[in-house]
């Protein structure tokens, strides 16, 4: 990693001054955390040791005035010293490291510019020229025996705290600490923590940390420093779509006696873990009551090349705060597109890139604003369809998980897809076999118009707000609540459904249809109002040369966009004008930026702040051009 220059700090100094407004209210500092320490070392290895700092919130972490306090057992592999106190202060030059979202912070006492993967210059605190500890390029900072770490901010509050050692006793022994965090193949590892929907477990506790070789790492998860024997993770957490696996550790089966009163045969198992190691197994978590369920529950597929959507909903969900599930298809018939977060979790839900293979796309999300009760749509999943084919859509996998890290499995509903289209549906307005929100849009937007069309429900001869009210009937008793076709949604707006509901209330509309066909369309009101303005992180994420910035409208407002440099130089505007309630997620709705300045000319690699103005409300977040 090549050292950072003044010119480079005095310029994030600067858009840091100018974007702090944004950052200060509201910060907390539960969502830090240690997420990861190598503690074996030995002198071929550069860095030989490191402490790894994740942050899992929204905000930027300033740590200016932080203090991060070591307490090791003095034994004889430690070459440091045995209590050490790192200050991070902010000195003329920016010493003092901020934690960007969904970023981690790397403490080493020595960089090196082999194998360090794609860290970025700040994500890399080198102690050596920062920090009067006595230190070398050999020292030796935790011991491989015991250690204590414990992170304070400003205000000595305590942040966090890991490690084994209370300051007399050795709580519980490290993994494979005899060898220098060296296991049986000869791999240096390093410790990782355990997270539960993304709240870290105690570090204090040794079921909180998995050795990164029994965490049965992904090649693409692992970091190499010095050689390919350096079993470790740097930054694991902020991989995409993946985290530190959540594993529980569980005594040893004890066989039972033969039947002839003889000892049991134990068959001893290859690289069985010694006495001490953390066994690495699957959580089984309780089965709820709640239901996940894919709608429409049964569809024709429409023609080769045509676009299918479904939703995932959730109908009695209790305490929900995050989720993952898989969705599994024919891959002879289907192609998938896209999937996007629906609006059951609170506005600024982190919702991980989906993981799309052969046949399947993994679906994660969790919010760190609170836990969610009731129905509503987890996410969306658009399909292309390449063969007209009949097989059934499947649920896989599901696991939802309250705001403490307790996992249930809720029961699971599948879909079916047929080849043959159904005939004589009322409200099928396009022919797909099903009603649903498209064939409302279909109405909505062929009101006023005479003559025959499949958008006359009652066959009056015109299309009114009596034939849309009836398609919200038959969309009424397919689901708890309104299911959201996206391609539907750029069509729709809060506007819309209220003119839909103030002309369908002028009518006097008895029959029992039209009466659940007017609960619909305010249901659907209340669905496509956000709860509170919000900013979201743009996609993609690293981008080049384009990428689009989502965001949520509680009410009616102007909204700007301003793009700034690093320096703090602005750089763009985005006038979007004057815009209705709803959510401006999709490609089509959301803010476009193409990567150019005011005047026209691509901007070059690095790091971009984007603000959000509406009415009262501004938000900044940060984005990375990588070419």
């Amino acid at each position: 990693m090549k050292t950072l220059n003044v010119n480079w700090k005095i310029m994030v100094s600067i858009a840091l001054v100018l974007m702090s407004f944004c950052f200060m209210a509201g910060t907390t500092y539960s969502e830090v955390s240690i997420s990861e320490v190598m503690y074996g070392s030995e002198i071929r290895f550069s860095p030989k040791q490191w402490i790894e700092i994740f942050n899992s919130g929204t905000e930027v972490i300033n740590l200016t005035g932080w203090t991060l306090t070591i307490q090791n057992v003095d034994s004889d592999d430690l070459l440091g010293p045995v209590t050490a106190t790192i200050n991070f202060r902010d000195a003329t030059f920016e010493d003092a490291p901020r934690i960007w979202p969904k970023d981690f912070l790397l403490i080493v006492t020595s960089k090196t510019d082999e194998n360090s993967g794609d860290f970025m210059e700040d994500q890399v605190y080198d102690l050596r020229w920062r920090e009067d500890l006595g230190i070398s390029f050999n020292t030796t900072w935790l011991s491989a025996e015991g250690f204590h770490i414990k992170l304070t901010d400003k205000d000595g509050n305590l942040v966090d705290e890991a490690g084994n050692y209370d300051g007399t006793t050795t709580l519980w022994d490290l993994p494979y600490h005899f060898n220098r965090g060296r296991n049986r193949a000869g791999n240096r590892t390093s410790l990782i923590r355990r997270y539960a929907n993304g709240v870290a477990l105690d570090g204090t506790l040794k079921e909180s940390w998995v050795s990164a070789a029994d965490a049965n790492l992904a090649a693409d998860q692992k970091t190499y420093y010095g050689d390919e024997n350096d079993i470790s993770s740097p930054g694991i957490l902020n991989n995409v779509n993946s985290s530190p696996p959540v594993v529980v550790e569980q005594p040893a089966t004890v066989p039972a006696a033969n039947t002839d009163g003889t000892p049991p045969v134990v068959t001893q198992q290859p690289d069985t873990p010694q006495p001490g190691t953390p066994q690495v197994v699957t959580q089984q978590p309780p089965t709820s009551t709640t239901t996940v369920r894919l709608l429409p529950a049964t569809v024709a597929a429409p023609a080769v090349g045509d676009e299918l959507t479904f939703s995932l909903d959730i109908v009695d969900g209790v305490s929900v705060a995050g989720y993952e599930a898989t969705v599994q298809f024919n891959k002879t018939a289907f192609r998938h597109v896209e999937s996007e977060i629906g609006d059951y979790l609170p506005a600024g839900a982190f919702f991980a890139p989906p993981v799309a293979e052969e046949g399947s796309v993994k679906l994660t999300a969790t919010s760190l604003k609170g836990e969610v009760n009731g129905n509503g749509t987890l996410a969306t999943i658009t399909f292309e369809v390449i063969a007209e084919e009949t097989f059934t859509l499947t649920l896989s996998d599901v696991l939802l998980a309250d705001s403490k890290g307790k996992s249930s499995v809720p029961k699971v509903e599948n879909a079916q897809i047929t080849k043959v289209k159904a005939s004589g549906l009322k409200g099928d307005v396009n022919g797909d076999g099903t009603v649903n929100v498209q064939d409302l849009v279909l109405v909505g937007t062929s009101l006023g118009q005479t003559g025959q069309n499949a958008a006359d429900i009652n066959g009056d001869g015109v299309v009114n707000i009596s034939d849309l009210v009836l398609v919200a009937g038959a969309l009424g008793t397919s689901a708890a609540a309104p299911s959201l076709h996206p391609q539907s949604l750029e069509m729709l707006t809060a506007t819309d459904i209220k003119q839909w509901l103030s002309a369908a209330q002028q009518l006097d509309l008895t029959d029992t249809t039209s009466q659940r066909g007017i609960l619909f369309l305010q249901q659907l009101l209340v669905t496509l109002t956000p709860k509170e303005t919000a900013l979201l992180a743009n996609y993609p994420n690293p981008f080049n040369p384009e990428t689009w910035i989502p965001y949520h409208l509680a009410k009616d407002a102007d909204v700007t966009l301003h793009i700034y440099a690093v320096n703090g130089q602005l750089v763009r505007t985005l006038a979007l004008g004057y815009q209705a309630a709803g959510m401006y997620q999709s490609r089509s709705r959301a803010a476009y930026w193409d990567g150019r300045n005011a005047f026209g000319e691509p901007v070059a690699s690095g790091v971009y702040f984007y603000t959000l103005t509406a009415g009262e409300f501004s938000a900044t977040r940060k984005m990375l051009i990588r070419k």
